[in-house]
């Protein structure tokens, strides 16, 4: 039997095969890409997404979206996806990029599903959902791990239209609950799915249905109940704290809407900054994009059967424009916008199929899954993907530091700051830029040039507080130690340097002969998650256990005490440096502190065999005999050796024989 294209288009499960199949041989290569960008704070240094257990706290905590507090979202399917990812690899980032391309997969095959509900020529509808499968613009949101939330966004937003469809045309209520369903599904994934109500209305006038309000209604109450949920982030956004005013915004963002349409029919130029600027209502570009724009839709507008391919296009970008973002361009934000398009094309081809022809078909997938290909190579780390940037776009402020972190890691430090000064010429005032420049040049060995580069930073920028830390450090290295410890103080106790500034000022106090203060600081590094810390705590206490016993025994009980004070000072519990503080305190005669903290001791280890004997013993010395006859009646009902049960019983007689 031949198997021929029209044969595999005729089943749902060879379709769903056939694009499965598709996208993951053209992103295998992917699969062991790096984490890149915003993965590094929302997922590589997230701490909320390593348990399965704060799933819950997703839906009522959107700072839990980063390791900064200040970036919160309210994504709680992506948070959960996450921490499923976790659980099951930890941060190999094999599973991560899996599961993208796996919910690439799933959408395609719900567009597909919906073409065929669009009454889309079965040949045409997976003809066109493979070229979207396949679509270079899709790349960035399917090797960006961050991105994952286009990619759930897209699934909920379109499952949630399809099951609508459904409905109208089965007439059964269960697909209309599926609906409303993934439009949750898709509101929590991402906030750009607010405008589905806007599909569900271009559908219902496209087949001459009208506008109903008893059929809209549950989608309007759950855009209100989202929107009210998370009106404070938005909020913010938009009035609070504007990357840039509304105006420009919109101006620039109607520019953008052409370059976007640019890119989707000729994705040659990709990277993941492009050199677009800034616009107002005056430049021209903006009134002829402005012009275009009007022209397309009203021409769109007028072929009913267009309609909710084209909303579905447009409105995607609705949130680009009420929102600042920081980036004006990205091309991820294009991945629902390409729904839209593929089924602009599916419709207009249904009737025209003499379009496929196979030559066509054929430049068009060789040319498309070229370069797909290439754009998973360039996404493969953070230096070919900021080096791509770079080259495409040599007035990216954000390639340059990017990139010149990268090599900096590479120990290329000439080249390394070659780029972050080539930063400051663009924008002088840069203080990541500046950081980063002061940061090679402490890894380099330029102590005194980091340590001017990073006073300059801070004094510009009194809100990277976090540069205490690295100045600390740089005078630690020129072993100007009390000003490190200065700045060192200074680091805020969320600030993900904290540990190291904690396990740093142990390090100098302990260089300085302090070993309190030494175990004071290496605890609460340790506390705040320093490994380094952690074994330098073990490391001090065995020294420092072993300094004891040395005082016990050339009898210096004066430093014995400082020692094991020391000891419990830090740590509060700790049974041995307490249990030789009880010794060293009755080794110099004062017998009730000893005795004060020997009923500490017994009380927080009541079976400490040692603790319980010398309790005793410094009750039998302040001549509480009663006392001390209990106590040594208790240890004859411990598990002691031959030697030590006898010494217990002579004791015991000793107190008899006085008459007790």
């Amino acid at each position: 039997m031949i198997i021929t294209f029209e044969r595999i288009s005729k089943g749902p499960i060879l379709s769903a095969c056939i694009l499965i199949a598709l996208i993951f041989g053209l992103y295998y290569e992917s699969i062991n890409n790096s984490f890149q960008y915003d993965d590094k704070h929302s997922i590589v240094e997230n701490p909320h997404i390593r348990s399965l257990g704060n799933v819950p706290l997703f839906w009522l905590h959107p700072e839990y979206f980063s390791r900064d507090a200040e970036n919160a979202m309210f994504r709680p399917m992506v948070l959960s996806s996450l921490a499923f990812n976790y659980a099951i690899s930890g941060y190999d980032e094999d599973s991560y990029h899996l599961l993208n391309i796996l919910l690439h997969s799933i959408c395609c095959y719900i567009v597909f599903s919906l073409l065929m509900f669009l009454c889309v020529d079965r040949k045409v509808a997976l003809t066109c959902v493979m070229f979207l499968a396949i679509h270079p613009l899709c790349s960035q949101s399917v090797n960006y791990v961050s991105s994952r939330s286009e990619l759930l966004a897209g699934i909920g937003s379109v499952g949630a239209l399809w099951g609508y469809v459904r409905y109208n045309i089965e007439r059964l209520r269960i697909w209309y609950v599926v609906s409303i369903g993934f439009y949750a599904f898709a509101l929590f994934s991402k906030s750009i799915a607010v405008v589905l109500p806007l599909w569900i209305i271009a559908y219902d006038f496209q087949n001459n249905r009208g506008f109903s309000l008893k059929r809209n209604l549950p989608y309007l109450f759950t855009s209100i109940g989202y929107l009210f949920f998370t009106g404070r982030l938005l909020i913010r956004a938009v009035y609070n704290e504007p990357v840039r005013e509304l105006s420009v915004q919109f101006a620039t963002q109607c520019k953008a809407l052409v370059y976007y349409l640019y890119l989707i029919f000729f994705p040659v130029r990709q990277s993941i900054d492009h050199a677009f600027f800034e616009s107002s209502y005056t430049e021209l570009t903006v009134i002829i994009a402005f012009v275009l724009l009007c022209s397309g839709l009203f021409l769109l507008f007028n072929r009913r059967r267009y309609l909710v391919g084209s909303v579905i296009t447009i409105s995607s970008f609705i949130p680009t424009f009420v929102v600042p973002l920081n980036v004006l361009i990205n091309e991820n934000r294009l991945y629902i916008p390409l729904i839209g398009i593929c089924i602009l094309i599916a419709v207009f081809c249904t009737n025209k199929k003499h379009l496929f022809r196979r030559e066509i078909m054929a430049v068009l997938a060789v040319s498309f899954i070229f370069f797909t290909s290439q754009r998973n190579t360039v996404w493969s780390d953070e230096y070919s993907l900021w080096y791509d940037a770079n080259r495409k776009n040599p007035f990216s402020l954000r390639s340059f530091i990017y990139l010149g972190h990268e090599l900096r890691k590479m120990k290329e430090f000439d080249r390394s700051l070659d780029l972050f000064e080539r930063a400051l010429e663009l924008e002088p005032d840069n203080s990541i830029a500046r950081a980063g420049l002061a940061l090679t040049l402490q890894q380099k060995g330029s102590l005194e040039d980091a340590l001017s580069e990073y006073m300059r930073t801070l004094r510009e920028n009194s809100e990277m507080n976090d540069l205490n830390h690295n100045i600390g450090f740089v005078l630690q290295l020129m072993q100007r130690y009390e000003e490190s410890l200065a700045y060192y103080k200074y680091v805020n106790i969320d600030s993900p340097h904290l540990s190291l500034s904690l396990n740093n000022s142990g390090t100098i106090y302990e260089k300085m002969d302090m070993p309190d203060s030494a175990l004071y600081y290496y605890k609460r590094g340790y506390q705040f998650g320093s490994s380094d810390a952690k074994k330098n705590l073990e490391r001090l206490n065995k020294k420092i256990i072993y300094d004891i016993e040395s005082a016990l025994e050339s009898k210096q009980w004066n430093k014995a005490e400082q020692l094991s004070r020391g000891l419990v000072d830090s740590f509060g519990d700790h049974q041995l440096g307490r249990f030789y503080l009880v010794i060293s305190l009755f080794e110099q005669s004062r017998f009730v502190e000893s005795l004060n903290e020997n009923v500490i001791l017994v009380t927080n280890h009541p079976n400490f065999i040692q603790g319980l004997l010398q309790y005793a013993n410094v009750l039998e010395t302040v001549k509480d005999f009663p006392k001390a006859i209990q106590i040594y009646s208790k240890l004859l009902n411990k598990p002691l050796d031959v030697k030590l049960r006898n010494m217990v019983k002579v004791r015991l007689n000793r107190i008899a024989n006085r008459g007790y």
